[in-house]
């Protein structure tokens, strides 16, 4: 299996990923690829972290990660 280096939003739609953002509060919530493009841009994966807020306690404590989206 290889290796995918899903660096930037159009990487997500590329390779069928979604990114996963979890708050230490236990929320969480999926992102697609067009989403991630439409919400970040083109900056860095490794930097959505910095500029999200939970919807549910405010905080800013969010755990990104890329995960792959099972099929139908």
């Amino acid at each position: 299996m290889s290796n995918k280096n899903v660096r930037e939003a159009c990487d997500l739609m590329r390779f069928n990923c979604v990114v996963r953002i979890d708050c230490a509060c236990g929320n969480s919530r999926l992102m697609g690829g067009l989403e991630a493009l439409r919400t970040f841009g083109k900056t860095p994966i490794k930097s959505y972290a910095e500029r999200l807020r939970c919807s549910r306690c405010g905080g800013k404590r969010a755990r990104v990660q890329v995960d792959t989206v099972p099929l139908r």
